[in-house]
């Protein structure tokens, strides 16, 4: 019975942990057979060196790590089991980084962490007045980034206070601190166990304090060598002071250790007692997402992330104004014809003049002056040459794009093509054509020019069949391209490209601005602290979800209605299901930017991930150039990438006019929640199973 109770009266407990980091050679051990007892109600000195396993073993009490053998009990059993109250509101947990917001002040900072823990405004505004005071601490409303390196430490340490958790842990919550200030935290530590019968398990380098600690653990090298209480320690070991206990005890551990007879240095005092069953619960991996959110929550994850959005209204304005100035530079660079190319011309019917007069009557006469009439009208620089050496050295040098040589005699012998038909001579038929030389290293320019050539010449013939009261299309191609069925008689490359950038652009700013805001918290520890509080992964996704939803709704709006209503691109679909697709496309890319900053450490390794990933997937995604030009082994890749089913379907919607009764433009937004869900999901796997 009295074995039952002295049971029910231990905090926390670990028996035989075993941590390693590396392996082989480089394996170094961080806790090694580590067994230690923290009784309820007491404070817990927990002394060592840096880099003795201390925060280590701190982590694994809160959960937040795992040890690879032994056992952790705290608060009703395993760390994350049902069973314990870690991670959640019965635990308090300073780190030993500062961990806070720097653009939010003391009062704001509080109220997140006190909201996390389930209090009301009210009752934050009670336990804030009493211990701003008890901490010294300055104006409520000063920024923590703002105050010094002690303050923040101290602000941190109401925040871990500001609930009134059973459990205290402390990572050197008192490192720089006021003497007289380190003084009053210990009373008031000593004050709540008392009254409040709350455990706290601190650490700290300044081994005289922890004189009014009920127990100490002096650990070296991932081995506790002792617990006991001050007084206890002193009178065993006949000491004056616990420097002089520590001393003794590592000098101990190394004669033992060089011996090669290890053995344990001092036999804790109290009496060993039999393991307590603790039923260990098996880990689901869907845990996360199967758990019910919890409302308070939510509620103090979203005010925020919006209060921090606030508070950098810089990046606020970044991601509404940079959708705002690639699609400018977008509509006003790309798939416009271009203007001003210089094609160079030799015309020997008029030598002296390009735009030489003539005869708009049925007079054949002059047919190089009435064709070059209408070229010149396409917004092209004719630049005239009278030798043809020069003109074909201005193409090779670069100074023409084309150059068009109109032979002598050019008009009478295409008349007497049309006049004599099969029995006109083989003189006759050549200098009756056009003769082109074009510089075609860029397609595109190639394309237009000839193009425009052609066009031209399908003028010159309805000016003559007009002129000369002939039926109309007796000069004209036997091919004759009717009204489009989608699309107009003139496309230009733009109206291709406009869908799959607008999906682009919202899709990576996504990626950007979330994998950003993850980075941020888990490198300043925020992300660990907010864990331990009781907080889920899903819930985290979920918050910056809503935040940054809010944030996308607006920028896919402004994007859709510029589109359509500024810039004028061609859009034959219903608006909203355009606008909505672009929506989930940035939902879409959310995920994906969560995937990268669960995979990454670092800010930059997550900017080089994102802009590495960018052009593949506006190469391969069918955005610059068909997905039908693209080499045979590439083209089954296209369709497992999360751009490429949206941007056929949004070029559907926008040029032929489809609607969600048509597989190509349902297919897009399917594809968008399937991989946003395997984004999701990927994403609270590897925080799940991810070491921070």
């Amino acid at each position: 019975m009295l074995q039952e109770v002295h049971l029910e009266q231990q905090a926390v407990r670990v028996r035989r942990a075993y941590k390693a980091y590396g392996s082989g050679g480089d394996r170094q051990v961080v806790l090694d057979n580590l067994n230690m007892t923290v009784l309820k109600g007491s404070i817990y000195g927990l002394l060592g060196p840096s880099g003795c396993g201390k925060t280590t073993l701190l982590s694994c009490i809160v959960g937040r790590k795992h040890i690879q053998s032994g056992e952790i009990y705290a608060l009703g059993g395993h760390p994350g089991s049902k069973g314990s109250g870690i991670p959640g509101p019965r635990v308090g947990y300073m780190p030993q980084e500062v961990a806070l917001y720097g653009e939010f002040t003391i009062w704001e900072t509080l109220r997140y962490f006190g909201w996390v823990n389930g209090m009301t405004a009210k009752d934050v505004e009670k336990r804030a007045d009493f211990l701003l005071d008890l901490m010294q601490l300055p104006n409520r409303h000063a920024y923590v980034k703002y105050l010094s390196g002690g303050q923040q430490r101290r602000v941190s340490m109401v925040a871990t206070f500001i609930h009134q958790p059973e459990l205290l842990i402390l990572d050197e919550p008192t490192v720089g601190l006021d003497p007289v200030l380190r003084e009053r935290i210990w009373e008031h530590l000593v004050e709540i166990t008392t009254l409040n019968k709350t455990t706290i398990i601190i650490t700290t380098h300044y081994i005289d304090e922890t004189k009014q600690a009920n127990k100490i653990g002096m650990m070296r090298k991932g081995k506790l060598l002792i617990e006991e209480s001050p007084l206890g320690l002193l009178q065993n070991f006949g000491l004056n002071s616990l420097e002089e206990v520590f001393l003794k005890l590592s000098y101990d551990q190394n004669v033992s250790r060089h011996s090669n007879n290890e053995r344990p240095v001092v036999t804790p005092t109290q009496p060993e007692v039999e393991e307590m069953e603790v039923k260990e619960e098996k880990t689901d991996i869907w845990k996360d997402i199967t758990m019910l959110i919890k409302p308070h929550h939510i509620k103090a994850l979203v005010w925020k992330n919006a209060l921090w959005m606030i508070r950098n209204y810089g990046m606020v304005l970044f991601i509404f104004f940079l959708p705002l100035i690639e699609m400018f530079l977008f509509y006003n660079a790309v798939g416009t014809d271009p203007k001003g190319l210089k094609l160079a011309v030799l015309n020997r019917e008029s030598p002296e003049n390009i735009l030489c007069s003539y005869n708009s009557s049925c007079d054949l006469k002059m047919l190089s002056c009435r064709f070059l009439r209408h070229l010149n009208k396409r917004n092209h620089e004719l630049v005239p040459y009278q030798d043809y050496d020069k003109a074909i050295e201005a193409v090779r040098r670069g100074w023409a794009w084309a150059f068009i040589d109109f032979p002598e005699r050019f008009s009478d012998n295409l008349a007497d093509r049309f006049e004599y038909g099969k029995m006109a001579n083989e003189t006759t038929l050549e200098e009756s054509e056009i003769g082109i030389h074009m510089d075609m290293s860029d397609q595109q320019l190639a394309y237009i020019i000839r193009r425009d050539l052609i066009l031209s010449l399908k003028d010159l013939a309805t000016d003559v069949t007009q002129a000369c009261d002939l039926t109309e299309g007796v000069l004209m191609s036997p091919v004759h391209f009717k009204k489009p069925i989608y699309g107009s008689n003139l496309p230009n490359f733009n109206s291709f490209m406009a869908p799959g950038v607008l999906l682009t652009i919202a899709f990576f700013l996504s990626v950007l601005t979330t994998s950003g805001s993850m980075l941020f918290e888990r490198n300043e520890g925020i992300f660990e602290r907010c864990l331990v509080t009781g907080i889920t992964v899903f819930e985290i996704l979920s918050s910056l979800i809503i935040t940054q939803l809010a944030m996308l709704i607006g920028v896919c709006l402004m994007m859709i209605m510029l589109s359509v209503y500024v810039f004028h691109v061609e859009n034959c679909g219903n608006v909203f299901l355009i606008y909505i697709l672009t929506l989930m496309s940035g939902i879409c890319g959310m995920s994906y930017g969560f995937v990268i900053s669960c995979v990454c450490s670092v800010e930059r390794t997550a900017m080089y991930v994102s802009m590495g990933s960018f052009l593949p997937f506006i190469e391969l995604c069918g955005v610059m150039w068909p997905i039908e030009g693209m080499h045979a082994s590439l083209k089954p890749i296209t369709y497992f990438l999360p751009l490429t089913y949206p941007t056929n379907s949004m070029r559907a919607m926008m040029g032929r006019g489809w609607d969600m009764t048509q597989s190509t433009v349902y297919l897009g937004f399917v594809s968008n929640i399937v991989w946003t869900l395997i984004f999701l999901s990927t994403s609270i796997l590897i925080l799940k199973f991810k070491k921070a």
